[in-house]
């Protein structure tokens, strides 16, 4: 297979994996019509296929999707509306 690292637009980490990943390098670009999985922070995404543009850090994917989310750490207690206890 193949991967790809790349860092999203809040500096995270991002993995895509794929048996076919279309690498364009000078407009930094990947592209897959073959199923992808896409790792990052908290979310394992299993989709047909993507686009992704690293300039703008646009990913698109194809569906179907399945995705996985993991909790980042401990909940934050919702504060309650103004008035309220």
């Amino acid at each position: 297979g193949a991967e790809v690292r790349a860092v999203d637009a809040a500096g995270a980490p991002l993995v895509m994996r794929g048996e076919f990943l279309h690498a364009f390098l000078l407009t930094e670009r990947v592209k897959s019509h073959l199923p992808v999985t896409v790792e990052q922070v908290g979310a394992d995404v299993h989709a047909s296929g993507l686009e992704y543009d690293n300039a703008t850090r646009r990913l698109d994917l194809k569906g179907p999707l399945r995705m996985v989310l993991s909790p980042r750490g401990p909940a934050v207690k919702a504060a309650a509306p103004p008035g309220r206890p």
